[in-house]
């Protein structure tokens, strides 16, 4: 179908006023306007996503507890992605996905801690097939079911999208966006978006896992500097101390020599205790 525009334009005519129509085919502008809007709209949310992937990359690593980065990966998500339910599942032992972290929706029956530890219900296979994919795959229909462990009542998603994160040390990890009802409202660019974001996330958690191993290795490093301190010049110095007071024991009446011998006993406590302290803080 096309869009006509009509314009009037009265003129005279021999002392007679008339009224030209002119009819302007315009389905070209209003298709450049459609147009125009989705661009506006596509790079609208093409921001938001960069917003919410800057967010995740310094939001991890100024995460206090390095535990609470999946929690903030699922609730940054839900939030970019209009999302019912934003989940980071890793499968356990049997290949079960469990619910690591999650966010919800305000108004949702259901919060993060609520789904946290819920196991995520879905084709058989799946979990490998995101996984072999390397992107984004869009869901119809899944739920989160309860276990022994935490007993919470099915909660059904019409539809999802599972992203893997690409992980080193949890090379099985999926970011999960999930919506009650209706289907996924995301267009194909979207999905990009997404896939970029989970990317961003997955190198945000690797910095972070990075700087936490370098603190640990400083903490080590520091103690067994401590440890050779104690041993080389402490506990020498000490034993010296020692030597030299056992000495004057020899040139010393009754009452110095006790006390002198007092002192040689707590001196060889305070070698022995040294020892053990050393033996705590080196690394195994």
């Amino acid at each position: 179908a096309r869009s006509m525009r009509i314009t009037v334009i009265p003129w005279l005519r021999g002392g007679e006023e008339m009224l030209a129509l002119v009819f302007t085919d315009i389905s070209d502008l209003r298709r450049a306007e459609r147009e125009a809007r989705t661009l506006c709209q596509r790079a609208e949310r093409g921001r938001a996503w960069l917003a919410a992937s800057a967010e995740i990359t310094t939001s991890v690593l100024a995460a206090p507890d390095p535990r609470d980065a999946f929690g903030l990966v699922a609730r940054i998500g839900r939030r970019a992605a209009a999302a019912d339910i934003g989940m980071v599942a890793v499968p356990d032992e049997d290949g079960t996905l469990v619910v690591t972290a999650a966010a919800a929706a305000p108004g949702l029956p259901a919060d993060a801690e609520s789904l946290r530890g819920l196991t995520v219900t879905l084709a058989a296979g799946f979990h490998a097939d995101v996984l072999a994919a390397g992107h984004a795959v869009a869901l119809e229909g899944l739920s989160l079911r309860g276990n022994r462990v935490v007993p919470t009542p099915v909660l059904p998603l019409a539809a999802a999208l599972a992203v893997p994160l690409r992980l080193a040390r949890n090379p099985s990890a999926i970011l999960i966006l999930g919506h009650r009802t209706g289907p996924l409202r995301l267009a194909a660019p979207d999905i990009e978006l997404v896939e970029a974001f989970a990317a961003d996330a997955a190198l945000a958690l690797e910095l972070a896992e990075a700087h936490q191993e370098r603190a640990r290795l400083a903490v080590l490093e520091d103690r067994d500097r401590i440890a050779r301190d104690l041993g080389d010049l402490v506990l020498q110095r000490l034993f010296a101390i020692g030597l030299h007071l056992q000495s004057l024991t020899r040139a010393a009446g009754d009452l110095i020599n006790a006390r002198l011998t007092a002192a040689i006993g707590a001196l060889d406590q305070t070698i022995e205790e040294i020892r053990h302290t050393i033996l705590r803080v080196q690394p195994a």
